[in-house]
């Protein structure tokens, strides 16, 4: 959490070689990664990026190698996309961080593709958007009416 009280979310990669015949039934993927999709960040305010310092944040995250080469977003805004090229068994990617406004989570879902075996759904965290209180919304509406108002009223008196 920001000293601000909103939520950054920190994610990393790694593809674990550890078994000698990885890649077959039961044990891990040798496959490249391609992109790690996070989810539910329509509406969402973001700022992306990624950080070389990732035993210092106080969590699960490692100093990592591998950055993504480009950030982007879905059509939809819901789905915040990091994508690499040359991700390999072994690798730990560099903290993926993506900022938000929010000030609260939920229990979510993040997408890994991969050069083989395509899209699989891992557990993450999502940020829960604050809801604009019924006040503000009135209060607002009252505004715009307000502008309005003058808006027809200089122009009935401008004929």
């Amino acid at each position: 959490m920001e000293a601000s009280g909103t939520l950054d979310f920190y994610y990393q990669l790694f593809i674990d070689t550890t078994a000698a015949n990885c890649g077959s039934v039961g044990q891990p993927a040798c496959d490249d990664v391609l992109r790690l999709g996070v989810t539910s960040y329509t509406g969402e305010s973001t700022d992306v990026g990624d950080r070389t310092d990732g035993s210092t944040v106080p969590t699960f995250v490692t100093n990592g190698i591998t950055a993504p080469g480009t950030v982007g977003r879905d059509a939809s805004g819901s789905i915040v996309g990091f994508f690499f090229r040359g991700f390999a068994p072994g690798d730990v990617s560099l903290v993926l961080v993506v900022e938000t406004k929010a000030t609260t989570f939920a229990v979510g879902t993040a997408i890994v593709v991969d050069s083989a075996s395509g899209m699989t759904d891992v557990d993450a965290y999502e940020p829960i958007l604050p809801t604009p209180e019924p006040e503000s919304i009135l209060f607002v509406g009252a505004g715009l009416a307000m502008v309005a108002f003058r808006r027809s009223r200089n122009l009935y008196q401008r004929e």
